[in-house]
């Protein structure tokens, strides 16, 4: 035992001896900027998640939204024209059949005899200045083919594309969400 620790211990006073770190309990600087580092990068995980998370919603949503305006137009389309007999379609009449004819202005006459236009009209689906659309969802294009033939029942396939923006978060916009969709229709009260 050397001279100084001998003094210390008849002191009472406990001094390591010279040359050894003094270490306190706690945390280094080192290991704090480690651990802030390491939940950096945990929280900029989980929002880069959130985020994602609340796009992807907002895209099945848009679609969902899509599918539903859709399937709308096609179930009220396709109960009227089933029992039509088309009158024209842009610039040919039945006189011009037999055929195939494709157009953007639709004129059929309904099992009560009245008529009825199915047009493009702005971002709607006109028919008769009623829109089959909903006021969420625009549309781009509106096209029909009219097969019509000699004893034959009409034949209508009609092509068109939605459009809606989807926003995921309040006050910010996102993209526009477009989606095409055929469908056709045979018209029982045709026959020539």
């Amino acid at each position: 035992m050397n001279y100084e620790e001998n003094i210390n211990r008849e002191a009472g006073r406990v001094r390591p001896p010279i040359g050894s770190v003094n270490r306190q309990a706690g945390f280094t600087l080192m290991e704090m900027l480690a651990s802030v580092a390491v939940l950096m990068v945990l929280v900029v995980t989980a929002v880069g998640m959130f985020s994602r998370s609340l796009k992807s919603s907002a895209y099945v949503e848009s679609q969902r939204l899509l599918d539903s305006s859709a399937r709308s137009i096609i179930d009220s389309m396709t109960k009227y024209l089933r029992e039509s007999k088309v009158v024209s379609l842009g610039p040919w009449t039945r006189l011009d059949c037999p055929g195939t004819f494709s157009g953007t202005s639709l004129v059929v006459r309904g099992i009560d005899g009245a008529l009825s236009n199915f047009s493009l009209s702005g971002t709607n689906i006109a028919s008769n200045s009623s829109n089959l659309n909903p006021t969420s969802v625009e549309i781009g294009s509106f096209s029909t083919e009219w097969t019509c033939g000699s004893g034959q029942p009409d034949r209508l396939e009609i092509n068109f594309s939605e459009n809606v923006v989807t926003t995921y978060r309040e006050g910010l916009d996102g993209s526009v969400r477009t989606k095409n969709y055929t469908f056709g229709t045979t018209l029982r009260n045709s026959n020539n």
